[in-house]
Order: structure tokens, then C-alpha cells, then sequence
């Protein structure tokens, strides 16, 4: 190899290192944002409207705090399209368009994300994938951030309606009804699969783990 063409590659190599850093900040900073002021602001919003529903309150102070309701709404919407990537999920998925791809770039050091039947993806249709890598990303990230867990399965299974997703770890789980919808970001998941017409169950027990099914 010649002197220039080692500049090169070890230029690529940098760039690659960079890229994947940056990557992972952005994706820090997804969940920090969900997991910190955004459930903040939907607290505020849940007792802002305890409060407009006291009828002792006058109309003009009424007025007021129907407005305030309104900008937290709106703070509410605007935060979930950031994290649910509505605005661009091509941008949000950071040019990975494959889920083999995903998981590599999901993994890290102390915890592994193993994958099988990774050929079986592309059955997955085209108008679903992008969607599809958003809810795998959303529940790996979930294991890997909050479960305790060192390592999550991702498995791919033949159905005669298409493709079966299993994301499970066996980490710390926990109890599905009594876990608000807003965390960890279920209600963003929910949504997204119900958007694409995309059936999703979330299958946890404490100190089991948590098995998230995908059917596209």
C-alpha cells in the first residue's frame, strides 16, 4: 500500500470512528430528552388540567390557563416528532437502512446485540423497514439503557402474513400495566406501529426480562 492510499484509510477509518461517535451522542440525547423534560412537561400539563377542572376558578383566570394547556401541548407534540423521528426517519436512523446494520451500530462494548435470521429482513417491505428499525432501535436502546441486561436477542421468524421481530432480554423487566405509557418510550413505539399498521406486544415480567414482538 502506498503512503497515500494508507493517508486514505486511515482518514476513512477516522471518519468512520467520528461518525459512529456522533451517532451515539444523538442517540443519548433521544432518550435524554424523552426520559428527562419531557416527562416533566407532561406532568405539568397532567396538573395544569386538575386545576382548570376546580369550578370555583373564574372565567378570565379560565382563559389563562387554557392557553398555558395549549403551549404544553403543543411542547408535548413538537418533542414526540423529534423522538419518533416524524420529521425525516431517514435522518433520524442516521443513513442505516438494514437491520444487521442496527445492531452492529447499536452494540457497544459492555453490551452485545445478537441477531439471527437477519436474511429474513428482506421480507419486509419496503414501506415498513424504516418504521420497522425505528421500533427495533427504540426497544434495544430500551434493554440496553434500562434493563440491566449485557446482552439483547434480536430474532427474525417466517410468518405466513410476513415477518415476526422478537427483541427479549433477560434483564430486570417489569410489570406492563403498571408502567405509564409515556416511559421508556412505549407511547412513541405505540404509536409508530399503529401509524404503519404495524402490530407490536410488549411481553414483560420482573426479574425475567422483557420480550417485545414485532409483526410485519
Amino acid at each position: 500500500m502506498t503512503s497515500e492510499a494508507g493517508d486514505k484509510e486511515r482518514l476513512i477509518q477516522a471518519l468512520r470512528v467520528e461518525i459512529k461517535r456522533q451517532q451515539s451522542s444523538r442517540v443519548e440525547l433521544e432518550a435524554s430528552l424523552h426520559d428527562g423534560p419531557m416527562q416533566r412537561v407532561i406532568a405539568a400539563h397532567m396538573q395544569l388540567q386538575a386545576i382548570m377542572a376546580e369550578p370555583e376558578l373564574k372565567e378570565q383566570r379560565l382563559r389563562e390557563l387554557e392557553s398555558i394547556d395549549q403551549m404544553l401541548k403543543t411542547a408535548i407534540e413538537q418533542t414526540r416528532e423529534i423522538i419518533s423521528g416524524v420529521v425525516g426517519p431517514e435522518v433520524a436512523m442516521d443513513g442505516i437502512d438494514d437491520l444487521e446494520k442496527l445492531c452492529l451500530d447499536l452494540a457497544s462494548e459492555n453490551f452485545s446485540v445478537r441477531l439471527s435470521a437477519s436474511d429474513l429482513w428482506q421480507r419486509v417491505s419496503l414501506a415498513l423497514q424504516t418504521p420497522v428499525l425505528l421500533l427495533v432501535r427504540e426497544s434495544v436502546w430500551n434493554s440496553k439503557k434500562h434493563s440491566g441486561a449485557e446482552e439483547v436477542f434480536v430474532a427474525l421468524y417466517s410468518k405466513s402474513r410476513g415477518v415476526e421481530i422478537t427483541i427479549e432480554d433477560k434483564g430486570c423487566g417489569f410489570i406492563v400495566e403498571h408502567v405509564d405509557v409515556d416511559k421508556f418510550g412505549l407511547c412513541t413505539m405505540m404509536q409508530r406501529a399503529k401509524n404503519n399498521g404495524i402490530d407490536l406486544q410488549i411481553d414483560s415480567t420482573p426479574k425475567l426480562g422483557t420480550r417485545i414482538v414485532i409483526e410485519c
